[in-house]
């Protein structure tokens, strides 16, 4: 008979131009060697530890540890961009939703580039992040921010605050008229 055979292994054979595959025996399929494999053998032990030995002070080889200081664990560039934004709108009175808008209103356009400049000077944040998040925009219109920001605080002569709210206050009540672009 030619066509579909119980016990074929590998591939079927469909007609006489195609080798056929050896037949198995049942008794083979489910043979003692499964019986003995279902049984359950000593767990596989693992090696035991080796000792550590670490060198003691006097020893050559020694490390001393570094010390621990606080500047180590706190960054102080490390304001999250979101604060930074409720600062500035608190300071400025203009809305989150407004600084991050495409429009180009005189005073929001001032809130959007002192966030820029702050954002840049306390966060550790790129270039294209900060502008990602301010309105998703390009890098360069958060670069000309900082830059018309920088000038102000160049005439202004003052240098720079520690904390991001007296630099948004600063920068909110100086006169940007007179700063060219």
């Amino acid at each position: 008979m030619t066509g579909f055979r119980t016990f074929e292994t590998g591939r079927v054979s469909f007609g006489n131009n195609r080798p056929k595959a050896p037949l198995v025996d049942i008794a083979l399929v489910r043979g003692a060697h499964l019986k003995a494999a279902a049984q359950p053998k000593s767990p596989i032990k693992s090696p035991a530890p080796k000792p550590r030995t670490e060198p003691k002070i006097g020893e050559k080889g020694f490390i001393p540890p570094k010390p621990v200081r606080p500047e180590d664990f706190e960054d102080q560039k490390a304001f999250p961009m979101k604060r930074l934004t409720a600062i500035v709108s608190a300071v400025t009175g203009v809305s989150v939703l407004e600084i991050c808008s495409h429009r180009r209103l005189a005073q929001q356009v001032k809130a959007r580039q002192i966030l820029f400049w702050v954002s840049k000077n306390y966060t550790l944040l790129s270039l294209p992040q900060i502008s990602y998040r301010v309105g998703k925009r390009d890098h360069s219109t958060a670069l000309f921010g900082i830059r018309k920001v920088q000038k102000i605080f160049d005439r202004l002569n003052v240098a720079k605050p520690t904390c991001p709210i007296a630099a948004a206050e600063l920068l909110w009540a100086a006169d940007w008229a007179e700063v060219s672009q």
